[in-house]
C-alpha cells in the first residue's frame, strides 16, 4: 500500500464507525460484527468488516460494509481503456452500505463510496473514484426528496457546478430498471470511474460524499416523530427485501434491485402483496413537477399528468354498527390518524349489516351521533356510501366504491380491533379485501396480532396499533342505559357530551326500546 490508501483505508474504517455509531444511537440496537480475511493462498487478498442489524427499533433489517481487497494485477476489463497499466497490482476498497426501516414511511437509503487504484512500476500509484447515496419511499413526501437531493448537491458543490446535475442524471439512469420499464426512489447522485479530479482530489470527492450521507438521511426519520415504531408485520417470514447488502467492491457491474431513479420520472411502489406481485409500480409522477425538484437540476420539469394534479393521499376508513359510537371508537381512529401518519379517515356507519341479527338504531341516529363524536377533529368525515346502499353491507364492496368515488387515494388503510383481525376469514370476499387494503388492527402494548393459519397463509400488509386499554363497548353502553342510567352520567368517560346529549333528546335505547 501508498501512502494514499492508507489514507484513504483510514477514512474507510472511520466513515464506518460513525455511521453505525449513529445508527446505534437512533435505533438502540447494537449492529453485530463481522470481519473477514482473505490469506495469501487465495486469488485475491485483504480484510473487511461486515456491521449488520436485524429486527431492530428503527431499522428492519440493515447493514454498513468495509472491504479491502488486492490482487497481483488488474482484470483485462480494468485496462482495456489504460493499456499501459496491464500487469500492474490494485488494490479497491470501499464502504458499502443499505438500511431498510421498521416504518413504512421512512425511505430505504443506499449509500457507497470506493476508489480502484493500481501501483505502476515506478512506485507511482494510479486511482479511480465511485460512489453515491440513492433514496427509496414507499410513500413519497416532497420535504424528505427535497432534503435528500440538496444534501448531494451541496456534497457535490466543492468540486463545481457541472458534477451535481450530471451525477445526478448518472444515478437515473443507472438504476432505471429496462426490463420492466420503470424508475424506482427519487435518486440521488452516482458516479464511477472518476480519476480527473486528480488523486487527492478524487478522494476528496468520495469524502465528502460519505461525510454527507449521515445529515442527508436521519433527518428524514427526525421529522416523522409520530410514528409507531412498530412496523408493517412481515406476513410471509420467508420473504427477505430486495435491497441486497453486499461487498462495496469486487463488483464492476453491480445491479442494485431496489434504487430506481429515472430521469424525469418517479415511480412510487408499494411492498409486494397480493395483487400487486413483485411491488409494481402503482403510482408514477415526474420526478422534478411531483417532488419540487425542479431547482435541484437544469433540466425543465415535465408537465404533471392530470390524474396527478391533486397529491396522493392516504386514507383510513373506520367501519362499525356505531350503536352507539363511543370514546375507545374515536381513540383508535385518533391512534391510526397519527401512527400512520393518515390524511383522512372516513367513518362508514354500516348500512344493513349482514353478521348482526339484532334490529339497530336508524341510520340517521348513527350518522348524527358519528357526527357529534368526531366534530372536534377536520380530518375525520362521515361517509354514507352503506348507509345509502341498499342491501346487506359487505367492506369489500365499501372499499371499491371507496376507491371509485376517490381516485386521488394512493392507499386506504382499514382500522379495526383485534377480533376482527382474527375473524378476517369469515368475511364475505376477504382475500380480494386483503389485496384493497392495508390493515391496521388495533392491539395492547406490546402484542402483536397473530394471524390465523388460513389468514397467514394469504399475503397481506398489517400494521399494529398499540392502544391503551379501554373498558368500553357499545352493548354494555346499550345495557346500561336500558336499565335506567343517564346518557349525561356516561360522559365523558363512556360517552362524548356532544354524543350523551343526543342520545337524551331523542331517548335512544332508553328503558323499554326494543333494541
Amino acid at each position: 500500500m501508498s501512502q494514499h490508501t492508507d489514507t484513504v483505508r483510514a477514512y474507510l474504517l472511520d466513515l464506518q464507525e460513525r455511521i453505525i455509531s449513529a445508527f446505534e444511537v437512533e435505533d438502540g440496537k447494537p449492529f453485530v460484527r463481522d470481519a473477514w480475511v482473505r490469506g495469501p493462498e487465495e486469488r485475491l487478498q485483504g480484510d473487511g468488516c461486515s456491521r449488520l442489524v436485524e429486527e431492530g427499533n428503527v431499522l428492519e433489517r440493515g447493514g454498513c460494509n468495509f472491504s479491502h481487497v488486492k490482487g497481483p494485477q488488474l482484470p483485462p476489463s480494468a485496462t482495456q481503456h489504460r493499456p499501459e497499466l496491464a500487469g500492474c497490482p490494485f488494490e479497491a476498497m470501499g464502504v458499502s452500505l443499505v438500511f431498510h426501516p421498521r416504518s413504512p414511511h421512512v425511505p430505504t437509503v443506499h449509500m457507497n463510496v470506493r476508489m480502484l487504484a493500481a501501483h505502476r512500476p515506478d512506485g507511482s500509484v494510479v486511482a479511480w473514484y465511485g460512489g453515491g447515496m440513492d433514496l427509496t419511499p414507499y410513500y413519497g413526501r416532497e420535504e424528505d426528496a427535497r432534503h435528500f437531493h440538496q444534501a448531494c448537491k451541496d456534497a457535490l458543490a466543492p468540486f463545481g457546478p457541472e458534477l451535481h446535475p450530471r451525477y445526478k442524471a448518472w444515478c437515473d439512469e443507472y438504476f432505471f430498471l429496462k426490463h420492466r420499464n420503470e424508475a424506482r426512489g427519487v435518486g440521488g447522485i452516482f458516479f464511477d470511474d472518476v480519476s480527473e479530479l486528480g488523486e487527492q482530489g478524487g478522494f476528496e470527492l468520495i469524502r465528502s460524499v460519505g461525510d454527507a450521507f449521515i445529515g442527508a438521511y436521519l433527518p428524514i426519520r427526525a421529522r416523522l416523530p409520530g410514528l409507531s415504531p412498530g412496523p408493517l408485520r412481515r406476513v410471509q417470514p420467508r420473504l427477505g427485501p430486495r435491497h441486497l447488502v453486499r461487498s462495496a467492491v469486487g463488483r464492476p457491474h453491480r445491479k442494485h434491485p431496489d434504487v430506481d431513479a429515472a430521469g424525469g420520472e418517479l415511480a412510487l411502489q408499494l411492498a409486494p402483496r397480493a395483487r400487486h406481485a413483485r411491488g409494481t409500480s402503482l403510482h408514477r409522477l415526474p420526478a422534478a413537477a411531483g417532488l419540487g425538484l425542479s431547482d435541484l437540476t437544469p433540466t425543465a420539469p415535465l408537465a404533471a399528468p392530470e390524474a396527478f394534479a391533486t397529491p396522493l393521499r392516504r386514507v383510513g376508513i373506520m367501519g362499525g354498527s356505531f350503536d352507539p359510537v363511543h370514546v375507545a371508537h374515536v381513540a383508535l381512529a385518533e391512534s391510526a390518524l397519527q401512527a400512520l401518519s393518515l390524511d383522512e379517515v372516513r367513518w362508514v356507519p354500516v348500512g344493513q349489516p349482514w353478521q348482526k341479527a339484532r334490529r339497530l338504531a336508524s341510520a340517521e341516529h348513527r350518522v348524527a351521533m358519528v357526527e357529534r363524536a368526531i366534530a372536534h377533529e377536520s380530518r375525520f368525515v362521515v361517509d354514507r356510501v352503506e348507509v345509502d346502499r341498499a342491501g346487506p353491507s359487505y367492506t369489500l364492496e365499501t372499499v371499491r366504491s371507496l376507491r371509485q368515488a376517490h381516485p386521488d387515494v394512493s392507499e386506504w388503510c382499514l382500522i379495526i380491533g383485534l377480533d376482527q383481525y382474527l375473524n378476517l376469514p369469515s368475511w364475505r370476499g376477504w382475500v380480494e379485501l386483503l389485496g384493497e387494503v392495508t390493515l391496521a388492527v388495533a392491539t395492547r402494548a406490546g402484542v402483536t396480532p397473530v394471524a390465523s393459519p388460513e389468514l397467514a397463509a394469504q399475503a397481506h400488509r398489517m400494521v399494529p396499533l398499540p392502544m391503551a386499554p379501554h373498558e368500553v363497548s357499545s352493548t354494555d353502553i346499550r345495557a346500561r342505559l336500558a336499565r335506567g342510567e343517564t346518557p349525561e352520567s356516561l360522559a365523558p368517560t363512556l360517552l362524548s357530551a356532544g354524543v350523551a346529549r343526543y342520545i337524551a333528546n331523542h331517548q335512544l335505547y332508553a328503558p323499554g326500546d326494543p333494541r
